[in-house]
């Protein structure tokens, strides 16, 4: 099972190695937004929408 696990992951990153940059920033971003929602404690809460982008 864990080898099927591991061989499969290397599989695709093999297969996507020219698109994982991108979903690395990905992950870098939505995992700084929470660093920055957990920072200001009482700014945000659970279920929160927050717009981003121009309203227009």
């Amino acid at each position: 099972m864990v080898v099927g696990s591991v061989a499969g992951i290397l599989f695709i990153s093999i297969v996507f190695r020219d698109r994982l940059g991108g979903l690395t920033v990905a992950i870098a971003v939505a995992s700084a937004g929470t660093a920055f929602a957990i920072s200001f404690g009482g700014f945000y809460r659970p279920g929160d929408r927050v717009q981003l982008g121009h309203q227009g």
